[in-house]
């Protein structure tokens, strides 16, 4: 089970340039904004990745006030390849690490088997992830998948963070998965 206090939200790459160009872009950041919004009303720490912003731009500014937290900028495709990143990441070998964002065969992908790879129990949110292409994305979630990451999805996580329905988050939690809030 995944516990608020022993896991973090990652949010790789959801830039302007990069997400204007994925499948199915508004659903992607419906759920990536609802599984922000769960997280940090259940106290999560979050961490915003960004490869290459002088090229590729910021994160969108339609996430806004959804995220919070750490932003790391990177070069490599793998978050964990990143130094600002690994040193980030070294004190907190205990948590569990929740993922979503772009794209899902190249940075998705590299950094789940990566943290995978150094010990971390590593899930990732499959509505909240895209690619330009159906392939890539579909590939890519068998490979984590065979790889022994835990694939599941946005509302499962946020369900399973609450733990019960009477956990004092529940009905905003609901809210959110709803859309009401």
């Amino acid at each position: 089970m995944i516990k608020p206090n022993e896991s973090i939200l990652l949010i790789v790459d959801m830039q302007e340039r990069i997400f204007n160009q994925v499948l199915n872009k508004e659903k992607l950041l419906s759920k990536i904004k609802q599984l922000a919004k769960g997280c940090s009303v259940l106290g999560l720490e979050s961490i915003v990745t960004e490869q290459y912003p002088d090229k590729l731009g910021k994160t969108t500014p339609k996430l806004g006030e959804y995220i919070s937290g750490v932003t790391v900028c990177k070069r490599c495709f793998s978050c964990l390849a990143d130094n600002n990143f690994k040193n980030l990441m070294n004190s907190k070998l205990n948590h569990k690490i929740i993922i979503c964002g772009i794209e899902s065969h190249i940075c998705i992908q590299q950094t789940a088997l990566d943290l995978k790879e150094v010990g971390f129990t590593v899930l990732v949110a499959v509505d909240a992830i895209s690619a330009r292409n159906s392939i890539d994305h579909e590939i890519s979630i068998r490979r984590m998948e065979q790889a022994g990451i835990i694939i599941t999805t946005v509302e499962s996580i946020l369900f399973e963070l609450c733990h019960s329905s009477e956990s004092k988050h529940f009905k905003l939690i609901s809210s959110i998965i709803k859309g009401d809030n």
